[in-house]
């Protein structure tokens, strides 16, 4: 009965783990969608200080203090270093 249990609580905790997984995809395909959609909208008109992105890499998740995030590799598109790649940690959970 016991072992019944812990099987129940890891395909629970598994469960759990795609489903972060899954809203963080969504997550970064919606930014990424806004981000492209500001840009179409945008690309005539002055600088206002923002600097758009595209999302091109996300590696593994790391855990560090109690937290877990994962690096996001993101392409500017615009502002002084338009073509430059930088590497951003994202807060996973």
């Amino acid at each position: 009965m016991l072992n019944i249990m812990r099987n129940f609580a890891n395909l629970i905790m598994t469960v759990i783990f795609y489903i972060i997984i899954i809203i963080t995809i969504l997550f970064i395909a919606f930014v990424i969608l806004k981000v492209s959609s500001n840009n179409r909208n945008n690309s005539n008109t002055t600088n206002t200080g923002e600097i758009y992105g595209k999302i091109i890499k996300i590696s593994s998740k790391v855990e560090n203090n109690n937290s877990q995030y994962c690096n996001v590799d993101i392409e500017l598109l615009s502002g002084k270093y338009k073509g430059k790649i930088i590497t951003a940690p994202n807060l996973v959970a």
